[in-house]
């Protein structure tokens, strides 16, 4: 998996909570993606960023989605509007988590996204 977010320390803090987990691999980090091309190619799983700074987590989720269908984003965000989770989903997002929140439910919603299950089916 691929972690997409322009904030270091929470990248950080992802990836150092996700690498305890013996079943997800995280492949790459990204801070400022342009488009899809600089997003791993070879990653199942994009956990992606809402809002980017020179881009738009939405627009880049769209084009995961419309170039690699096998690859499947969870867009994660700190608005907690309902409108946010909506617009994830509309643009091809397989789940939405908030930031304020993540915890042992970001692993089981990547495995489950990976497995082509909904999340928490």
């Amino acid at each position: 998996m691929v972690i997409v977010d322009d904030h270091q320390m929470f990248l950080d803090a992802l990836r150092s909570m996700l690498t305890l987990e013996d079943d997800i691999e995280v492949v790459g980090t990204m801070r400022e993606p342009r488009a899809v091309g600089d997003i791993a190619i070879d990653a199942d799983v994009v956990l992606m960023d809402l809002l980017l700074p020179g881009t738009d987590g939405l627009e880049l989720t769209r084009q995961v989605r419309a170039t690699r269908p096998a690859q499947q984003v969870i867009v994660i965000s700190g608005r907690s509007d309902d409108g946010a989770e909506r617009e994830a989903l509309d643009a091809g997002a397989a789940a939405f988590l908030l930031k304020g929140g993540l915890g042992p439910e970001v692993a089981q919603t990547i495995r489950s996204v990976a497995a082509g299950r909904a999340p928490g089916g």
